[in-house]
């Protein structure tokens, strides 16, 4: 790391005048500024332009500085031409002195940030500003990122609930984006700042052997959630249906799980920090696609029930490299029960107790957090009576804002990485061969509130059917989908 110091001229006069003064009338009452362009040059042959200020004011004498900026920075790489280096400038305040004295400090009065973080393009440079009788200013050097990407086995983007009978459906249309909230960053031990960077409600694209198409997908969009997770959304252009079980009543076995089987990570290193740039598809893949299959639980937790020779196909992933354990990239059988698990109840021992929020405002979430009441309508479940229902979204109560669905899932590293991206991934990731995948509630989830998405519920066909009567709709805090409770229970 490259840093060199560049003196100013910036000194206190041996005697000060005592006058009644303001911060503003220091800063600005009669004040003769000096300005100068400085210019330091870095051991890559880049050179940083920026423009140092004094200000000289009247607060106790013409000559007396009371303050000092530096701004309006520029960098030109070597052989390469000027790019404005935005981040916001410095200023330091010198203290007026006498009876009426004020502090002084960087940027405002008791301030003590001295240093800022520039982007030039592609390159990251800190710069640091220094005042006193031994003044003077430094960076380092501009660092350029390194970039790649790594193939995940597998992403579990939503689970959606099977309604109550055997004619019954729900189907999330094309006005509704729900979706989930994911996180890598505990897949890294710390060895950089881990932040990601997506362009708000932009699509996911395709790449092939490592550079970005014009293939966007049409099933999901990607979003910031937060400093370190992105939320993977429902496309409206999708219409996503989940059937009833093939019986009456309610059987969570064919609740659907959707895997996407090509997904691509974006990673970016420079200067300490690790960035998740967004997520892409890997067009190697034959579908040429975004893959995402739905699987029911009962199809993950017996995989001889999968014949399509479509789906099997896309689970053998033959396109993809080998994971980084050496090991082949189509998903096991072990693979199959973890994703199953996004489902609580693939656990036939689950069973969810509700209980009423202790503030007393009428919501009510499984002990668990993971579900929470909806504000719709309780659906009658009674022989003869076909219904369709408009099922609205509405916000998340607080303790299901904490569900999280995590899954350790092996990943591969494609051949037109570089090694010095490969080396700065070996460093920095805590298992060399998997990574901790977490999906938990999106904020995002306030845009979405009023989204309708449809029920139409199909009444008991069969006279003997002696089951619940009345279901009650809970939501799933972690997908944003729609489960159904017995209200009785």
């Amino acid at each position: 790391m490259f840093q060199e110091r560049i003196l100013l001229a910036s000194r206190f006069p041996e005697k000060l005048y005592a006058v009644i003064c303001t911060l503003a009338l220091c800063l600005l009452g009669g004040g003769i500024a000096h300005a100068q362009t400085i210019s330091i040059t870095d051991n890559l042959g880049g050179t940083l332009s920026y423009q140092y200020q004094v200000q000289y004011g009247s607060c106790g004498g013409p000559t007396q500085e009371t303050a000092s900026t530096w701004g309006s920075f520029t960098y030109t790489p070597s052989g390469g031409s000027a790019t404005t280096a935005t981040g916001n400038g410095l200023t330091y305040i010198y203290p007026c002195t006498g009876d009426y004295s004020v502090p002084g400090g960087w940027g405002s009065p008791g301030g003590t940030n001295n240093s800022v973080t520039l982007q030039a393009g592609n390159c990251t440079i800190n710069f640091t500003a220094y005042v006193g009788d031994s003044s003077g200013s430094a960076y380092t050097a501009c660092t350029t990122p390194t970039t790649g990407y790594i193939n995940p086995k597998y992403v579990v983007l939503s689970v959606q609930y099977a309604p109550p009978g055997s004619g019954s459906y729900v189907e999330y249309g094309n006005t509704v984006t729900n979706g989930t909230s994911s996180s890598i960053k505990n897949s890294f031990n710390g060895s950089n700042t881990f932040s990601v960077s997506v362009t708000g409600g932009v699509g996911i694209f395709g790449i092939l052997k490592g550079s970005v198409t014009g293939t966007q997908s049409t099933t999901n969009t990607q979003e910031q959630d937060s400093s370190s997770s992105i939320a993977i959304l429902k496309s409206t252009s999708y219409d996503a249906q989940t059937l009833g079980p093939q019986h009456d009543g309610l059987d969570h076995s064919y609740d659907q799980v959707f895997v996407w089987l090509n997904p691509v990570v974006n990673l970016s290193f420079t200067s300490g920090n690790l960035q998740q740039t967004g997520h892409s598809f890997d067009l190697s893949d034959s579908c040429n696609c975004m893959d995402v299959i739905p699987l029911t639980v009962r199809e993950l937790k017996n995989p001889s029930l999968i014949t399509d020779t479509y789906t099997l196909s896309s689970l053998a992933r033959s396109w993809a490299p080998n994971l980084a354990d050496g090991s082949s990239p189509g998903l096991t059988s072990a693979d199959l029960l973890a994703i199953a698990a996004s489902d609580p109840y693939s656990n036939p021992s689950y069973s969810p107790t509700m209980v009423p929020d202790p503030d007393y405002d009428g919501s009510v979430c499984s002990s668990d957090g993971r579900f929470c009441l909806s504000d719709n309508s309780n659906i009658p479940y009674t022989q003869g009576e076909n219904e369709t229902f408009t099922q609205s979204s509405s916000e998340t109560d607080t303790r299901g804002q904490s569900a999280t669905d995590i899954h350790q899932v092996s990943y591969g590293i494609g051949a037109t990485v570089s090694a010095s991206f490969i080396a700065s991934l070996s460093t920095s990731i805590q298992n060399t061969n998997t990574l901790t995948w977490t999906n938990k509630w999106t904020s995002l989830t306030s845009n979405m509130v009023g989204q309708t998405s449809t029920a139409y519920i199909v009444g008991p066909t069969d006279y003997s059917y002696s089951g619940p009567t009345e279901f009650c709709i809970y939501t799933d805090n972690v997908y944003g989908t729609y489960m159904f409770f017995p209200c009785n229970n």
